[in-house]
């Protein structure tokens, strides 16, 4: 069992994290809900985390921001220019 700490070194979470913790249809489901939804929650997020090595789980992950961002912003395209 893993337990993640904050920034303080104090636990946020005593979940078991291990890398068999997240099947790549797990990490759709998570991702799919997370769209719907508008959230992720800590625990959920921590273990899409620890599985972005895995190519098909990296894959949902990536859907799934950019099916967020076309239903926040369209499939319009933004561009910013600082000037100072």
């Amino acid at each position: 069992m893993t337990e993640l700490r904050d920034e303080r070194g104090s636990g946020i979470s005593s979940a078991p994290l291990s890398h068999d913790s997240l099947t790549a249809r797990e990490a759709g489901l998570l991702v799919a809900e997370a769209v719907d939804t508008g959230r992720l929650e800590r625990a959920p997020a921590a273990r899409l985390a620890m599985r972005l090595s895995d190519e098909r789980v990296r894959g949902a992950v990536l859907e799934g921001a950019l099916e967020s961002k076309r239903r926040g912003k369209g499939d319009a395209v933004s561009v910013s220019r600082n000037v100072f």
